[in-house]
């Protein structure tokens, strides 16, 4: 059975094939190794949008021009590319713990549970 419920169809030549509108379920490793190429750059232009626009509202609320010490605009565009990097770097290490945690308690939930009954 399949995630809507219908039974595969065979094919012609034996092997069985999922009905049309089937939907395919990757594993958590397999999307995150899909993605991870593309995270840097990304990650990278929205930190220094972050730490541009950060720099170019403290002028604005101070009523400076915008562009006042250019050197203030890269800086900042460099510590939020920084920190969204970093951010993105803690994100994955949170997932791969929380899927030892998880692994972890679903071992012994099997073990309290079902290992128990072979006694």
């Amino acid at each position: 059975m399949n995630v809507s419920g219908a039974p595969h169809v065979p094919n012609i030549k034996g092997k069985r094939v999922a009905p049309a509108g089937t939907i395919f379920r990757r594993g958590r490793e397999e999307s995150r190794a899909a993605t991870q190429g593309k995270m840097p750059a990304t990650a990278t232009v929205v930190g220094a949008l972050l730490g541009l626009g950060t720099q170019l509202y403290s002028n604005a609320l101070r009523k400076l021009p915008y562009m006042r010490h250019p050197w203030e605009h890269l800086l900042g565009m460099g510590l939020g590319a920084v920190f969204v990097n970093q951010l993105v770097k803690w994100d994955e290490k949170l997932k791969e713990d929380l899927d030892k945690m998880l692994d972890k308690a679903k071992a012994a939930n099997e073990r309290r549970y079902f290992d128990d009954d072979e006694d």
